[in-house]
């Protein structure tokens, strides 16, 4: 072997906190490459391809409008309907995915990360960029709807607080990203969660104000638990940007932020700690 060549040897590390954070950063092109994979295996073999991910929301928001808004009459602060169930739909879909797709790295790419090494942090962060491509689409409907119903002179606004949409993005995904690791680091022992989330996913998007206005909570004590859901904040912090009729209080934006903190840091600290022999139990 020539004495000049470079030699790395890969340790474990032992700090509780061990990402090395600077490897994750060299690997840059890697998680953008798997991004990119993850994104064309959607659109592969499809007639639509992306438009798909403009007609699901629609489709969603229309069915919401028929149940929720004529057979249950739920009101929706004279938002017009399509506009108030989009506009809680699209944040709620950018969050399950990013869960469901972090929530799965692991085992999805178990095969690839028993024979390469690479840092595995870079796997949900992938899937979580190529999710925020998905949202796109979906804000882009959602966008149509409300310019729309803006020159029809129906009830819809677009704040000065738009301008701070790229931070309800971020929260968005980071709050759906350290539950998706939580679950990641859980069902690499227990597979049980894995069959059972999607039953949990239907009970929190009902424990959010998807379908219905945080208005109609009367009670401090039950809003104040709303806070405490990250998605409750980001939903209503869309309708504040983009429809001009939101609930949302500097005290819940508060609580919210440091409820997806505790949750994002733990779901790290997690990670970290399966990550380093999750092989062998995959």
């Amino acid at each position: 072997m020539d004495s000049s060549e470079k030699i790395t040897v890969i340790e474990a590390s032992g700090s509780h906190f061990g990402f090395k954070w600077r490897e994750l950063w060299e690997c840059r092109d890697l998680i953008l490459l798997l991004a990119k994979r993850d994104i064309s295996v959607v659109y592969k073999q499809t007639v639509l391809g992306p438009l798909w991910f403009m007609i699901q929301p629609v489709i969603m928001a229309a069915v919401y409008s028929v149940i929720f808004g004529r057979v249950a009459k739920i009101p929706t602060d004279g938002v017009p309907q399509m506009v108030f169930y989009l506009s809680g739909t699209v944040v709620w879909n950018l969050f399950q995915s990013v869960f469901n797709s972090a929530g799965s790295s692991l085992f999805a790419n178990s095969a690839l990360l028993s024979k390469v090494y690479f840092p595995r942090l870079a796997v949900p962060i992938s899937t979580t960029l190529s999710n925020l491509v998905f949202f796109a689409f979906n804000m882009a409907v959602f966008l149509f709807f409300c310019v729309w119903h803006i020159f029809r002179g129906d009830s819809v606004s677009i704040s000065w607080w738009a301008l701070a949409f790229p931070v309800l993005v971020v929260y968005a995904a980071v709050s759906g990203m350290g539950m998706g690791l939580w679950v990641a680091a859980v069902t690499t022992k227990y597979r049980d969660l894995r069959f059972s989330l999607p039953f949990l996913l239907q009970i929190w998007m009902f424990a959010s104000p998807v379908v219905y206005p945080l208005s109609c909570i009367n009670s401090d004590g039950v809003r104040m638990l709303y806070w405490v859901n990250p998605v409750a904040v980001a939903i209503e912090a869309n309708r504040l940007m983009f429809v001009g009729q939101s609930s949302l209080t500097l005290n819940g934006v508060f609580i919210g932020v440091c409820s997806a903190l505790i949750v994002f840091v733990s779901g790290l600290l997690l990670f970290d700690q399966v990550q380093r022999n999750f092989v062998d139990t995959v």
